[in-house]
């Protein structure tokens, strides 16, 4: 059973999951064997560190909910004004798109650290 807490939020394996008695979602495996533990929005987007995209508000336009069925779960959204586009209007960036950023952070970090531990391997 193995567990890792990044940035404010949990990652568990399989067994850990079970073992908390929470539901093994396939859609919430970040990756293979390892899933993302319940968490709310908030811990969410500071762990992927989203205000560097640009300012966020969590209350999406009631007519963009309205028009995609008040989305839920993967689909729930935060109403994101990105810093590198011209529109002030902003757009929908959904928990889907949070949980790529999420993969891909924790992907260049491993890579990083591998890469500095080996690196001190050959300068020995």
């Amino acid at each position: 059973m193995k567990y890792l807490e990044y940035k404010g939020i949990s990652l568990y394996d399989k067994e850990a999951m079970e073992f908390e008695r929470l539901s093994v979602k396939p859609e919430y495996e970040i990756f293979p064997g390892i899933y993302l533990k319940p968490c709310n929005l908030s811990d969410l987007t500071k762990a992927i560190d989203l205000e560097k995209l640009g300012a966020f508000d969590y209350a999406v336009p009631q007519s963009w909910a309205e028009a995609n069925g008040h989305p839920r779960g993967l689909d729930q959204a935060v109403w994101l004004y990105r810093k590198d586009r011209s529109s002030i209007f902003g757009g929908p960036f959904t928990v889907r798109q949070m949980l790529e950023g999420l993969r891909s952070q924790i992907k260049t970090e491993a890579v990083q650290f591998w890469f500095e531990q080996k690196a001190m391997e050959i300068e020995r």
